[in-house]
Formats: C-alpha cells, sequence, structure tokens
C-alpha cells in the first residue's frame, strides 16, 4: 500500500483515517521528501517548509508516532526528518513523556 503525509507517495502500511486531516493535505508532497544531501541549504529550506506547516497540523504527534511505529524511513512526518532511527525513538520517547504527564494532570494517572 502507498502512504504519505497528505499526497506523496511511498510503500508502507494501510493509511489512516486522521491522515486526512493533516494540515500537509493539499500541499506540494515533495515538500515532505526532500532529495539530496541534507547538509545542503536547499534541501535544509524544503525540509524546514514541511516543518513549518506541520508545527501547525492538528494530527502532528499521531503522524510522528504512526511513522516511527510503522518503520517509515523517509520524509519528514511530525514535523521532523525521520530517516534516522534514533530521531524516531525520541520522538516516541517524547510523545510518551508528553502522554504521560497529560493523563497526570487530568488525574487519570
Amino acid at each position: 500500500m502507498t502512504i504519505t503525509p497528505g499526497n506523496a507517495s511511498i510503500v508502507g502500511p494501510p493509511r489512516p483515517a486522521w491522515m486526512r486531516d493533516g494540515a500537509c493535505v493539499g500541499e506540494n508532497p515533495d515538500m515532505w521528501f526532500p532529495e539530496g544531501d541534507r547538509r545542503k541549504p536547499e534541501v535544509r529550506r524544503q525540509a524546514h517548509h514541511a516543518v513549518t506547516i506541520c508545527d501547525t497540523c492538528t494530527v502532528f504527534w499521531e503522524c510522528g508516532t504512526w511513522a516511527a511505529t510503522n518503520d517509515i524511513k523517509v520524509g519528514v512526518w511530525g514535523g521532523m526528518w525521520i530517516e534516522d532511527k534514533d530521531s524516531r525513538i525520541r520522538f516516541i520517547r517524547r510523545y510518551d513523556k508528553q502522554r504521560r504527564e497529560r493523563l497526570r494532570s487530568n488525574g487519570a494517572a
């Protein structure tokens, strides 16, 4: 199955329903999949633009967590460049920490 943030296409697990609510829907999908050396300014600008859109997204955490837990290895997901496995692990840990804090503040933990 083909999966993307917004409209881009990569092979992956089935598309979750929350994807249709992403801030990236309707944007140029190439922004989320910068090609070339990550150290080059034009590649970094392209990724930064995608991350800026992610920062406004209501499904930011679902996106990053889904990509990290489904071992998606390319593109910008949940506001981060996800090629690096360590980045995916840090994202999940940050998500889990914030989830625990929300539960604690709501009296559920």
